[in-house]
């Protein structure tokens, strides 16, 4: 019987997917010794299938998020705009990934909007607008390819950072209720 502090991780031989990790590299499968690094504690296995018991974290991915807008706050006190945006776009995406960890499922990719929407809850059009407006912090914030010309630090603005930390702090209340 798995508790309600663990999760069930499968592995299908056949089509050698993993089901309820995305990070979870094939490879690993046939060494025991590694598994705790990936928090296994325990698996077994039947003629298909492979099933590893994992324990559930979505709290400490709810509380790296409240961390992550703390110091996307810090850096707009400190004129970092551009990762105060980055910062707030982090905490929105851990938020939202912690409430698919709590359900045992799966959470593949960054776009906080599309993280949102595959959670199959009812249809917030606040919650995907504030999404949408921290998806376009994902990469130029950080990458000057991302933008025409110059760097980050020149395209980001005090505006910019402020409403990126208040989409995602809307973003994280409303995922507390989800996971209380």
């Amino acid at each position: 019987m798995i508790s309600k502090t663990q999760g069930l991780l499968r592995f299908d031989i056949r089509t050698t997917r993993c089901y309820g990790h995305s990070q979870l590299p094939v490879g690993f499968l046939g060494f025991p010794a590694a598994w705790h690094v990936w928090g296994i504690d325990q698996a077994y296995a039947t003629s298909e299938r492979m099933f590893f018991i994992v324990p559930e974290r979505s709290r400490d991915w709810f509380r790296q998020a409240q961390h992550d807008l703390e110091k996307a706050k810090l850096d707009l006190q400190w004129q970092y705009y551009e990762w105060a945006c980055f910062t707030a776009h982090q905490a929105a995406e851990k938020a939202i990934k912690a409430i698919y960890y709590a359900h045992h499922g799966e959470a593949r990719g960054h776009g906080v909007r599309e993280l949102l929407q595959g959670l199959g809850l009812p249809r917030n059009e606040a919650m995907l607008r504030q999404a949408t407006s921290l998806d376009r912090f994902y990469i130029p914030t950080r990458y000057p390819n991302g933008l025409p010309a110059g760097v980050p630090h020149d395209y980001f603005s005090r505006d910019d950072a402020t409403q990126a930390i208040a989409a995602a702090e809307a973003i994280l209340v409303w995922c507390q209720g989800y996971l209380s």
